[in-house]
């Protein structure tokens, strides 16, 4: 589509019309905010990928309808936690879990996962920030 240019909004615009977020922009002040936070545990740069990657699937034509009150229900979180858990594997899972943990609540790792715990506790908290 020559000549098109994508805007993908983060939430609906206020009211008045005054406040439409970029997506891009709420994205990056959210990582940025959730490093900031994340510091005091070491665990800045999941912190930093949560916050890029927690409203990831709001990048498409279907979270914009909603947006719009043209859809409804749409899953926007669960895009971010797929592409942590597909790009780093194991390393992405303290994402994964604070991603989904924002948005629905967190979730328990099962005993026999193998996950270790000084993985999980601070992602929980950081769900909870972000």
């Amino acid at each position: 589509m020559h000549g098109t240019t994508w805007r993908f909004l983060a939430h609906s615009p206020s009211n008045d019309g005054s406040r439409t977020d970029e997506l891009v922009d709420h994205l990056q002040s959210v990582a940025e905010r959730a490093a900031e936070f994340a510091e005091s545990f070491e665990g800045k740069e999941e912190a930093y990928l949560a916050g890029l990657l927690h409203d990831f699937g709001k990048y498409g034509e279907l979270f914009q309808q909603r947006l719009r009150g043209e859809a409804e229900h749409i899953d926007h979180w669960s895009a971010g936690a797929w592409l942590a858990l597909q790009r780093y594997k194991a390393k992405g899972l303290a994402v994964a879990l604070a991603v989904q943990g924002h948005h629905i609540g967190l979730q328990k790792a099962s005993r026999d996962s193998g996950r270790p715990r000084h993985i999980v506790t601070p992602c929980l908290t950081l769900a909870r920030f972000i």
